[in-house]
């Protein structure tokens, strides 16, 4: 027997690799333009999604002046348990939502209005956080900005049960000093009554967005987005944009700042801790040079795993012929990494396969190394966007964003644009609902020697076996009487990949020892 460790799930061009399936899907909204840009897993195995409605028919309960936050409660098979309308007269949404230890939300969004669930609007659009009681009543809230403009992207609870919030602001008035010019990125920490205890300006002349914050293990913050300056507070910019790191200490000063890229344009998106003290950042880029060495396209998404002083232990790019960016980025259980975001490749090329038409959902799966192991494109013709995406306990994934299609993987679309909420389920389903019944795989449970039959037109080459957490046991070669011997292998559930002329089938074995 010749065992060798390969990469598992790798897909070259023309060779699929398993994909999880759809368990469920379902399409929330009414007739206009609905999306949801956060999701949260309950403490009942259900789901709470959050963004913005423009809608008031369909399956919202409210009525709108104009565009407003909505918070809904899905149990586990995707049915709707409550809704929640949030906002004042004018254009409010949800961007980020929370759960807090008291049973109770936090929620951070958009906001123009100074009525209804709002107050103290300083102008333009403001920042609006707001904690809510276990039945949606809000507790207190905050509008947080200047005269100018104020977006909110990212928040965090703090280990103090307290708030962190980053986003841009255009202002240097109201709650906002110091900003360098343009646009800065904008990072406020509130109490745990929601008053604000500081807040710092980041950025130079040019236009620079946060996009994520995360608390780190020192009790400071990371926050991740991008820049386009090179001056003030920011440098190393390698042309365009660059995706833009700081790390900040409890006071919210700064300790380091990173530039990462090429000449070309690069965005951090989403960022948050991984399990060794360092980070794992998702984004996009553009560039073959710099700080990246490879581009299959336009844009791809870029995941890059950062040391803890921002220095880059691997980085990598994933997409195809067209644009592709990402999201949300989440650990696995695993150590792994599943990474949320949209393609618009049509061709196959690189990485892509599936797409349904103008943008699909693009869902990757990576090792802990960044390797590929799986991806899959969600859709119809119109166009899909995963703001949201957290692995499941039973190792499925939730997905969140919105759609605009009613055909392919998308049904019950009520117009528009709707949130949308997809169920895969674990990939072990995947694999062996992808099995033939005229392959023979026998004994199950076995103790040491497993026993293949194929069909005379597909004969085997070699076959793989994984654990449930995806770990690769090695590559098995077939011995001439049709046998692999398992005797290395501890007792519990495998995967079989099995490699034959005409491509791959999956099956699932019990070792029993």
């Amino acid at each position: 027997m010749k065992k060798s460790i390969i990469c598992l799930f790798v897909m070259l061009n023309g060779v699929l690799y398993a994909q999880p399936a759809i368990q469920w899907q379902k399409c929330l909204g009414g007739t206009f333009g609905d999306m949801a840009y956060d999701l949260l897993l309950a403490n009942d195995g259900g789901y709470i999604v959050a963004g913005q409605i423009c809608s008031d028919d369909g399956d919202i309960s409210c009525v709108l002046q104009e565009c407003n936050g909505w918070v809904v409660k899905l149990d586990q098979a995707g049915s709707m348990e409550w809704q929640w309308c949030l906002g004042g007269e004018q254009s409010d949404d949800i961007q980020v939502i929370r759960a807090t230890n008291d049973g109770g939300y936090v929620l951070a969004g958009n906001s123009w209005s100074d009525d209804g669930d709002l107050s103290g609007n300083h102008g333009g659009k403001d920042i609006w956080v707001a904690k809510l009681d276990s039945t949606g009543s809000v507790e207190w809230q905050g509008c947080f900005g200047g005269s100018s403009l104020e977006l909110v992207f990212s928040l965090e609870v703090t280990t103090d049960n307290s708030y962190i919030i980053a986003g841009q602001t255009f202002s240097n008035d109201g709650d906002v000093t110091g900003n360098h010019g343009s646009s800065d990125f904008w990072v406020v920490k509130l109490d745990s009554i929601g008053a604000m205890e500081w807040q710092r300006s980041l950025g130079g002349t040019e236009y620079d967005c946060a996009r994520s914050v995360c608390q780190a293990d020192d009790g400071g913050y990371l926050v991740g987005g991008y820049t386009y300056s090179t001056n003030g507070d920011v440098s190393g910019n390698h042309g365009s944009s660059d995706a833009w790191i700081v790390k900040m200490d409890s006071a919210g000063m700064i300790q380091w700042k990173k530039c990462l890229g090429g000449t070309s344009e690069e965005m951090a998106y989403a960022i948050m801790r991984s399990g060794d003290g360092g980070y794992i950042m998702a984004g996009h880029a553009a560039s073959i040079n710099g700080d990246l060495d490879e581009n299959k396209g336009e844009r791809d998404i870029w995941v890059a795993k950062l040391d803890q002083a921002g220095a880059i232990v691997w980085q990598k790019t994933f997409g195809g012929s067209g644009n592709e960016y990402a999201n949300a980025i989440q650990a696995t259980s695993d150590n792994g990494y599943i990474v949320g975001g949209a393609s618009q490749s049509k061709d196959g090329s690189g990485d892509v396969t599936g797409n349904h038409g103008v943008y699909d959902s693009w869902i990757i799966r990576l090792n802990e190394t960044g390797n590929l192991q799986w991806q899959k494109s969600l859709g119809g013709k119109w166009g899909e966007d995963a703001h949201s995406i957290h692995e499941t306990a039973e190792g499925g994934y939730i997905v969140a964003g919105y759609t605009s299609s009613n055909d392919a993987d998308v049904s019950d679309n009520h117009g528009g644009s709707d949130f949308w909420i997809v169920k895969l389920g674990p990939l072990s389903d995947a694999e062996e609902q992808s099995g033939h019944t005229e392959w023979q795989v026998f004994p199950n449970p076995v103790t040491q020697f497993l026993e293949i039959r194929a069909p005379q037109d597909k004969p085997l080459t070699n076959i793989t076996i994984v654990d449930l957490t995806g770990r690769e046991c090695g590559q098995y070669e077939i011995q001439g009487d049709g046998q692999i011997n398992l005797a290395g292998l501890s007792a519990g559930l495998y995967l079989l990949r099995i490699q034959t002329s005409l491509g791959k089938v999956f099956h699932r074995t019990i070792v029993k020892q």
